[in-house]
């Protein structure tokens, strides 16, 4: 039923150590370049089957490209509620906040039950269409 998604994102400075050992009386020193080099993000959405939609990607996450992520990726593994992958969790990040996002998926949802797509109530998995998708957030707006 639940389905989260959580951006994570990786580059050259990622494994940097703040912390060191050294021999006693020594100064610990760590040379290192001050570049952060590439940076490779990823968009997992993670339910109790595994991973059912992920994108990895050069560079930083942006609202852009969370809204087309969420239409073209995540948006065809969504059922209605009370099926599977019918419940959407995700954090309080900034690119998640707005209507834009919660149109996204409740539009995925009226399309999978539609009557002009579907020519009964009842969505592609058997199951009848009966609310839309569920969103949890961690604070209130």
């Amino acid at each position: 039923m639940f389905v989260c998604i959580d951006e994570s994102a990786v580059n050259e400075r990622t494994a940097r150590r703040e912390r060191g050992y050294s021999e006693v009386n020594t100064r610990c020193v760590q040379r290192e370049l001050l570049a952060r080099g590439t940076t490779f993000s990823m968009l997992p959405a993670l339910s109790l089957d595994g991973i059912i939609a992920l994108d990895v990607f050069e560079g930083a996450v942006n609202r852009e490209r969370l809204l087309s992520w969420i239409f073209h990726e995540l948006g065809p593994e969504l059922n209605p509620y009370p099926g599977k992958h019918s419940v959407v969790i995700m954090d309080n990040c900034r690119t998640h906040h707005g209507d834009d996002i919660r149109h996204i998926i409740e539009d995925i949802y009226r399309a999978s039950c539609s009557s002009v797509l579907y020519p009964s109530d009842v969505h592609r998995s058997g199951q009848a269409c009966v609310s839309p998708t569920v969103f949890a957030r961690s604070q209130p707006d």
